[in-house]
């Protein structure tokens, strides 16, 4: 979070110094690689973004995992039986409607 507000003080300050005619300056902050420069903070803020995305990743991996070590014979059997169930269901639902049109 905190490299996201940095790079949004960035933001203003490129803002602020472009209202006050300071076009170069701005560029050059806006463009600039060395720390606390605009182009620096945002490969910090990527580089978060990054690590975020990678905890997230696992912690969705680890979840995948003990889902499918959840799933059995007897589990994925209830799920078929509910399918058909419920397209027989449908089926029969559909079958009085469908007669009226032949």
């Amino acid at each position: 979070m905190s490299a996201f507000q940095q790079y949004q003080r960035d933001d203003r300050m490129i803002r602020e110094l472009n209202a006050q005619g300071k076009l170069k300056e701005a560029v050059t902050f806006d463009t600039g690689l060395t720390p606390g420069q605009s182009n620096a903070d945002f490969d910090a803020l990527s580089a978060a973004l990054d690590d975020n995305q990678a905890i997230n990743q696992r912690a969705f991996e680890g979840a995948v995992a003990v889902t499918d070590d959840d799933l059995d014979a007897v589990t994925a059997g209830m799920g078929s039986a509910a399918l058909a169930a419920a397209l027989a269901l449908t089926a029969v639902g559909v079958r009085p409607r469908l007669r009226e049109f032949a």
